[in-house]
C-alpha cells in the first residue's frame, strides 16, 4: 500500500529486479478498497467463482475478514507497520456465515467446500501430459498414479469450476 516502503523493500532485492521488472516505477499508493479487490474480488474472478466468493451481495458465501484496523484513522503510506500487523491475524474470521475466528482464537471448524477445475483441453495435448505425469510417478513418486486420485466421495461439498480456455480455440 505504501510506495515509501515498496521502495524500501525493492532496494533489498536483486539488481535483476530494477533491470526486467517495472516494479521500481510503480509509485502508486494503494487504498484498502484496492486491496480487497486485488485479494477478494479479484481472485474471484480469476477463478470464475464471482457467483458465491468475492462479494458480500446477495448470494454470498458470507466469507469475511474482519481486522483491528480502522481505514479511516490510520495512514497506509505512513504507518505501513501498523497495517502489517493487523494484517496478520485477524479480529475475526467469519465462514459461510459462521464465526471461526475470534481474537486469534479458532472458534469452529466447518466443513468447507472442495473447489476443483474440470478443465477441458484437447485431448492431444492431455495425451502429452499424461505421458509426462506417467513418467514422473515411475521415477519420482512412491505410489503409482492409479492411487493418486481422489475418489469423489473425499469430496466434501464439491464445487466444479469449469474455465472457458480461449486458448484452445
Amino acid at each position: 500500500m505504501s510506495n515509501k516502503k515498496r521502495q524500501e523493500e525493492i532496494k533489498t532485492v536483486h539488481e535483476a529486479v530494477h533491470k526486467r521488472t517495472k516494479l521500481p516505477g510503480i509509485d502508486r499508493e494503494l487504498d484498502f478498497n484496492d486491496i480487497a479487490v486485488m485479494t477478494r474480488a479479484g481472485s474471484a474472478k480469476v477463478l470464475g467463482i464471482l457467483d458465491n466468493k468475492g462479494h458480500l451481495g446477495v448470494g454470498a458465501d458470507a466469507d469475511i475478514a474482519i481486522y483491528d484496523l480502522k481505514p479511516d484513522q490510520i495512514d497506509p503510506s505512513a504507518e505501513h507497520a501498523k497495517v502489517k500487523s493487523a494484517f496478520q491475524s485477524t479480529a475475526y474470521t467469519i465462514k459461510g456465515g459462521e464465526v471461526v475466528v475470534k481474537d486469534g482464537q479458532i472458534t469452529a471448524t466447518p466443513m468447507g467446500k472442495t473447489y476443483w477445475v474440470d478443465a477441458s483441453v484437447p485431448q492431444e495435448h492431455t495425451d502429452v501430459m499424461m505421458k509426462d505425469i506417467r513418467n514422473k510417478f515411475k521415477n519420482y513418486y512412491s505410489i503409482g498414479l492409479a492411487n493418486y486420485m481422489v475418489q469423489d466421495a473425499y469430496l466434501t461439498h464439491p464445487k466444479v469450476i469449469k474455465p472457458e480456455l480461449y486458448l484452445w480455440r
